[in-house]
């Protein structure tokens, strides 16, 4: 079958034709010679003529046809272009044409192939980040062989821009107006008000007599019942104080005489 590529066999190929009665070899089908074991037909039989062996593979000029794997690309990105149907083993170019063909002028050459035994081949090339957004045509050209596929190039989507000045403006005044002056007003006077007298009135005489005294009527003098032994009149009243150095020199007294028998006893047993 044209445009195949039948795997060699191990199977002799056996057989005797005469000038009359060849045995032929044909092919069929549209598309590219037909390969076995990538040898074309007339040199895999050509060893064969000696016996009869003819290679008739009348076949039909293919089609070239250009596809693409994706019907649509945004401007700088990339396309797979695969190509079939052309010349075996030749260079086909694959450029970006306007689909105008008023336009043709303006095509740009993406890239370069050759084809493979079959006329086969595939490339991926990058649409141009400059490119136009629109509606374009992918074309293979090869010789006087060309195909295309419509290709629609989309805008680049710009990037937002920073804001240089704020989104927000700045509040110029302060949201809240500060206090002037205090929330509460500070008292003068004092919260509660000071005594002008005193709290207890002051005793004119003394609160207890001394010990074997009595204390005479406010504004009277003592009478010389009322003074204690011993002391003159218009004297101050006694607190007890004179009593009790009294007692403390009795107790010295009696310590020393304590001290004065303790020793005349030592000296008697001395004796």
């Amino acid at each position: 079958k044209a445009g195949t590529d039948c795997a060699a066999s191990d199977t002799p190929f056996w057989g005797y034709g005469t000038a009359d009665k060849p045995i032929t070899v044909t092919s069929y089908g549209n598309g590219a010679a037909a390969l076995i074991g990538g040898m074309p037909l007339a040199d895999t039989f050509a060893k064969r003529a000696a016996q009869g062996w003819i290679v008739d593979a009348p076949v039909e000029p293919a089609t070239p046809v250009v596809t693409v794997d994706d019907s649509s690309v945004t401007a700088g990105g990339t396309v797979k272009v695969t190509l079939a149907g052309f010349a075996p083993d030749k260079e086909a170019t694959v450029a970006l044409r306007p689909a105008t063909a008023a336009l043709r002028a303006g095509e740009v050459v993406l890239g370069k192939v050759t084809t493979d035994a079959q006329g086969a081949a595939s490339i991926t090339v990058t649409i141009p980040a400059d490119t136009a957004s629109g509606t374009f045509a992918l074309a293979a050209v090869q010789g006087e062989a060309s195909a295309s596929a419509a290709l629609t190039v989309l805008a680049v989507v710009p990037t937002p821009k920073p804001t240089v000045e704020p989104t927000t403006e700045p509040t110029v005044e302060p949201t809240v107006e500060p206090t002037i002056k205090p929330t509460v007003a500070p008292t003068v006077e004092p919260t509660v008000e000071p005594t002008a007298e005193p709290t207890a009135s002051p005793t004119a005489s003394a609160t207890s007599s001394a010990t074997g005294t009595s204390s005479a009527p406010a504004g009277t003098k003592p009478t010389a019942s009322q003074t204690p032994a011993g002391s003159a009149a218009g004297d101050l009243a006694h607190t007890g104080a004179n009593a009790t150095t009294s007692l403390l020199l009795a107790a010295m007294l009696l310590m020393l005489g304590g001290f004065a028998v303790v020793a005349i006893r030592r000296r008697g047993k001395r004796a």
